[in-house]
Formats: C-alpha cells, structure tokens, sequence
C-alpha cells in the first residue's frame, strides 16, 4: 500500500496549503524535522528543526536549527 502524499509531512498537505492560503512557495519558509517535502514542493527557505542532533544528517544547502528561537533569527537576517 502505498503511503498518502497527505500524510501529516507529506507533500500533499504542503501542495493544499498553499492553493487554500494563495501562497507562493518560492517565496515561503518551512520549519520542520522533516524538509524533504518542502524541498519537492519549492518551497524557497527549508529550515530544518532538529531537536536532537544525534542521528541526523543535515542535507548540503540547507539550514538548521536547534530552537525555534534561532528560527526567528534566521529569518530576520533574511528579510532585512
């Protein structure tokens, strides 16, 4: 059986989000544990959340975080 692309991370709910909300995923940034719906969606800023860095590997190009405090920084940085 195959997995719905609406599952809770999956890129279904992403795709949905956007058409509801009219959002432009180029220019959107996702915070998530899981970034590789983001990254098929295009979503333009994927921010990985990792909660516990043991076991995880970061993909190239991408940025992560520890808190979602440095979330708000990164964003600051990007948009000013």
């Amino acid at each position: 059986m195959q997995e719905s692309i609406f599952r809770k991370s999956g890129l279904g709910i992403i795709m949905e989000a956007a058409q509801e909300h009219e959002l432009n995923l180029a220019l959107s940034t996702l915070v998530k544990s899981g970034i590789e719906a983001g990254i098929d969606a295009g979503v333009g800023h994927n921010i990985l959340y990792r909660s516990d860095r043991n076991g995880q590997n970061v993909p190239p190009y991408t940025n992560s975080i520890d808190n979602l405090r440095d979330a708000g920084n990164y964003l600051i940085k990007i948009t000013h």
